[in-house]
């Protein structure tokens, strides 16, 4: 993916590269995932699963929205390798 936005709210199962500029996001699954762009998963606030291993390059940013108790939040079914910025974005 090299710009734009991806939002998965079903499921691909193919890898997913989410390339500078580009954002993924939604509440569906996708297959392994490596991130130099932005990932922002659930829709207001919801998960994204991996279904696989995920890499989250050094320019990167986890994007995460919280509401009271809740919180957007990626479940990683392989390993995850973390890296870059987490920004949280408090919803009303």
């Amino acid at each position: 993916m090299l710009g734009g936005k991806l939002v998965v709210n079903g499921s691909i199962v193919t890898p997913v590269i989410v390339q500078p500029g580009a954002t993924l996001g939604g509440s569906g699954s996708v297959g392994a995932t490596t991130v130099g762009g932005t990932l922002a998963p659930g829709n207001s606030p919801g998960t994204l699963t991996v279904n696989g291993n995920l890499v989250m390059g050094a320019g990167s940013l986890y994007l995460a929205e919280v509401q009271g108790a809740l919180s957007d939040r990626v479940t990683v079914t392989g390993t995850a390798s973390l890296a870059g910025t987490l920004r949280i974005v408090p919803l009303g």
